[in-house]
């Protein structure tokens, strides 16, 4: 008998009951030594892209912030999302042992803050963070099933980005803790999507309503600074015109200010280079990516 036989999702709550989690992971290596996150194999439908384009997760990006500290002489960066006034939720590996935590808002506030819960156990912590101005996302406890996703995140230390996943219902695995030194039943929900270095700790949010459909092109509009004429917007789109795989360029000049920059292509575009042919183009950063 093989693991994903033996921990189906019916036996392993009553087993963790019964014996603790260190010693039935034990016990299972001698069966199957490859680690699986028990009920994680099933099929979840692939991820559908118009979720990104739902009122409530576009409205979710203000809410969504980049958090960063020193941890052993090591700049360390994740995310994290508003629970209510002052007071935020990510995960708790994001800050393990963190020195001068500081949260970085889209809105453009830095501020300082501080763990006031870590729950290892289930890699959660809460940060209070005095004068954040950023509304609350609302939560919803109900476990429906498979159901379309957008993941917000700040993925390598870079801007703000929505990316479409599937979500299924939760279910009790085995799993190491925060900090890797234990193995703890975890309630866990499984994604299927791109998570990316930088993104843990942030939100997941859905549109409240099962949507359907296709979409061939990769559409993302970014946010630039530097544009102040007509001659900026050329540059720009001559340069973003030049990549790889991009089929259409849109400049919606904003001078002085942050201009909507919408980019067509055959497929996902890097970041960085985007943010390559920008330098390219003249002295234009890039603010933040949204998927359109």
């Amino acid at each position: 008998m093989g693991r994903a036989e033996f921990l189906d999702l019916a036996r392993l709550p009553r087993l963790l009951r019964a014996v603790p989690p260190d010693s039935v992971l034990q016990a299972l290596n001698r069966f199957d030594p490859l680690p699986l996150l028990p009920g994680l194999g099933e099929t979840l439908p692939p991820p559908d892209p118009s979720v990104l384009r739902s009122p409530a997760a576009q409205a979710a990006a203000g809410s969504v912030v980049k958090i960063e500290g020193t941890a052993c002489d090591v700049g360390t960066q994740g995310s994290g999302w508003v629970v209510r006034d002052d007071l935020l939720a990510t995960n708790a590996h994001v800050i393990a042992g963190h020195e001068g935590t500081r949260v970085l808002a889209p809105n453009g506030q830095t501020l300082s803050a501080r763990p006031v819960y870590v729950d290892p156990a289930n890699d959660i912590a809460l940060l209070r963070v005095r004068g954040l101005e950023a509304d609350a996302l609302p939560t919803d406890p109900d476990d429906e099933g498979s159901r379309p996703v957008a993941l917000l995140g700040y993925p390598r230390n870079g801007a703000l980005v929505a990316t479409a996943a599937t979500a299924g219902s939760a279910r009790t695995v085995l799993s190491q803790d925060a900090y890797e030194r234990r193995v703890r039943p975890r309630v866990v929900v499984p994604l299927r999507g791109s998570v990316q270095p930088g993104e843990s700790g942030g939100p997941v949010a859905h549109a409240g309503v099962r949507t359907h459909g296709r979409r061939d092109m990769e559409t993302t509009t970014y946010l630039v600074t530097g544009l102040t004429c007509e001659h900026c917007a050329h540059a720009v789109t001559e340069e973003l015109s030049a990549l790889g795989g991009v089929t259409r360029v849109t400049v919606d000049l904003s001078p002085g200010g942050q201009s909507q920059v919408t980019v067509a292509s055959e497929a996902p575009l890097p970041e960085q280079a985007v943010a390559a042919a920008l330098g390219e183009a003249g002295d234009y950063r890039l603010a933040r990516a949204w998927p359109a």
